[in-house]
């Protein structure tokens, strides 16, 4: 039950169709998709252009919860009850939210904005550096421990979140002779999340080089008589690198083996950052996917398989390691990129992402058009190769478990995504050939898998432009018609040349507790359509004479309404006439 658009019909197998719609071609029959209802509507707020399961550990317990990015603000809530999240603005109203989960924490970008979020409050990855460490002044009396010169630098720290902020430029040297050193005027920090200062010195007389741990006070604390002994000094708690580097603000984020990396900065759309072991908030560094000619930006980023897969326009990347000492880049997939971060999605061992012409697999190694997996011709067709290519990165993709198939929405034509692509994986798997169907749902921005709270199964949400949340459910699309369209291939009984007589038609259907009818066509050697019978599935069987001659026929079962729909098996006789 494949689906191929290709222009010459009469190339394809008789169980392939030349359209399909709105369809789930998984459980061996034409089934109606479910429809959709509105869980959440924050039309009053912007669009949806951002869905994230967001699980909170609290220590007693997992409160699951949903990240949302409508308009230019992100909410955040339980059960679909949202709110908005202090400081979350700011953001693009049009482009999509990237995230990656450390902990309890979520890390969100849009290419416009880069915060990180506990669910509640947003800040700024990094907790700025102080500016100074105060006022250091000597004082030669007790207590009489130091004796040289020194220098001090200071840090913000947050115990909540375990994060500690860059160090302060160094002080001024100080000259203890047999005494101690007092500080005035420590700054506090502005950011909620610090609650202590961490203090740290450096004996330059005795040569040192790294700023050690000497004492750690609270946020509002503004003084500080210091004498630790130089011996008391901890020589494995150095100070963090000085900087006031605000990092960069990228479009795409992924968290694999405790390092965080980002990607897809306008400025410097090859560079790779990466963070710490476990320390997410520290992107300094940088790798570059770019050299001599092959300087195509990059477009997507996903943890795989125990590396970082890297995709660029052109290429795709693989990079092992966590730090700098161990990372190992190599280019894997030569010609063949990714055209959207959000189109990437991961389903038994396999990528699966839209490239410049259709959906590829990715297994790590090389990267195949779905349609090779089958030696098949592509069966996207010329709608999705006539898409407006300019809005590529607005693709996303989720995987529907039930349904045993990954949904891509995208733009077909206009400036919104107006098209759902659905891949049936375990039933190509099956038959041995590409199965797939277009599904009409309206403006999709965003998909994802959001956690029930209740039954903790993981089903699909969709976002739409509109600002509204929905569900699969029903036989509706939250109240709107669903339009069911099959309509085969050129049946010609394998002799193309002869003529046919199309005698008996017969249809089985999935008996309905409700009126649903169904329109059953015909077309003879490529005419116009004419309807055979209008059938109510509430009788599960169909039985009508055709009683015509062609030398080809199509078959359409169509219905719009909001009552289901299932097509069990149907059969056509076709008898030789006997003349050419």
């Amino acid at each position: 039950m494949g689906v191929n658009k290709a222009v010459d019909h009469s190339a394809l197998d008789p169980r392939a169709a030349a359209d399909a719609l709105n369809l789930v071609l998984d459980s061996g029959t034409l089934e109606k998709r479910l429809g959709w209802t509105s869980v959440c509507d924050k039309s009053a707020v912007g669009g949806i252009r951002g869905l994230f399961d967001y699980l909170y550990d609290s220590g007693s317990g997992i409160t699951y919860k949903q990240l949302v990015k409508c308009g230019t603000v992100i909410h955040c809530g339980s059960s679909w009850t949202l709110s908005a999240v202090t400081s979350a603005t700011g953001y693009s109203a049009t482009e999509l939210l990237s995230c990656a989960v450390q902990g309890n924490r979520v890390y969100m970008c849009d290419g416009t904005v880069f915060q990180v979020t506990d669910g509640t409050t947003a800040y700024t990855p990094q907790i700025t550096a102080p500016a100074s460490c105060g006022t250091p002044t000597a004082h030669n009396t007790s207590p009489t421990n130091l004796t040289g010169d020194y220098d001090y630098k200071m840090t913000y720290y947050s115990s909540t979140w375990g994060q500690e902020s860059p160090a302060s430029p160094a002080s001024t040297v100080v000259k203890p002779r047999s005494g101690h050193v007092d500080f005035a005027s420590i700054p506090s920090s502005a950011d909620a999340r610090v609650d202590y200062k961490r203090i740290y010195r450096r004996k330059v007389s005795a040569g040192e080089v790294l700023w050690h741990r000497v004492a750690e006070i609270a946020d509002a604390t503004t003084t500080l008589e210091e004498g630790a002994l130089d011996n008391d000094a901890d020589l494995t708690l150095v100070a963090p690198l000085s900087t006031t580097a605000s990092g960069p603000i990228p479009r795409y984020l992924a968290y694999q083996g405790g390092v965080m990396f980002a990607a897809g900065m306008a400025a410097n759309p090859t560079r790779l950052y990466y963070s710490l072991a476990n320390q997410p908030w520290t992107l300094y560094d940088y790798l570059d996917f770019g050299t001599g000619y092959d300087t195509d930006r990059i477009t997507g980023l996903h943890a795989f398989q125990g590396v970082l897969a890297v995709f660029k326009e052109r290429s795709i990347w693989i990079l092992s390691g966590n730090s700098e000492d161990t990372f190992y880049r190599r280019k894997v997939v030569p010609g063949i990129g990714c055209r959207s971060h959000h189109s990437i999605v991961e389903v038994d061992d396999l990528l699966y992402f839209l490239g410049e012409d259709g959906f590829y697999a990715f297994d790590g190694t090389d990267a195949r058009k779905i349609s090779d997996l089958f030696n098949v011709p592509d069966p996207i067709g010329p709608d999705m190769r006539t898409r407006v290519h300019d809005r590529d990165r607005y693709c996303v993709g989720v995987h529907d478990y039930s349904n045993g198939a990954v949904l891509w929405t995208y733009t077909q034509s206009g400036s919104t995504n107006n098209r759902v692509y659905a891949w049936f994986h375990q039933a190509s798997k099956r038959v041995g050939s590409p199965v797939w169907c277009q599904w009409d749902i309206g403006e999709v921005m965003m998909m994802a898998l959001i956690s029930d709270p209740t039954s903790h199964q993981r089903l699909v949400a969709y976002g739409f432009g509109t600002g509204r949340i929905g569900n699969p459910s029903g036989n509706s699309d939250n109240g709107s018609a669903i339009v069911f369209d099959w309509k085969t291939g050129k049946l010609d009984a394998g002799l193309p040349e002869h003529w046919k007589i199309c005698q008996e038609f017969t249809a089985e259907f999935t008996d309905q507790a409700a009126t649903s009818n169904m329109d059953i066509k015909y077309y003879l050697d490529g005419g116009t359509a004419t309807t055979l019978v209008t059938h109510n599935q509430t009788d599960p069987i169909c039985r009508r004479c055709i009683n015509h001659s062609c030398q080809d026929i199509q078959l359409e079962f169509y219905q719009s309404s909001t009552t289901p729909s299932e097509v069990v098996g149907w059969t056509l006789e076709l008898i030789k006439a006997g003349r050419l």
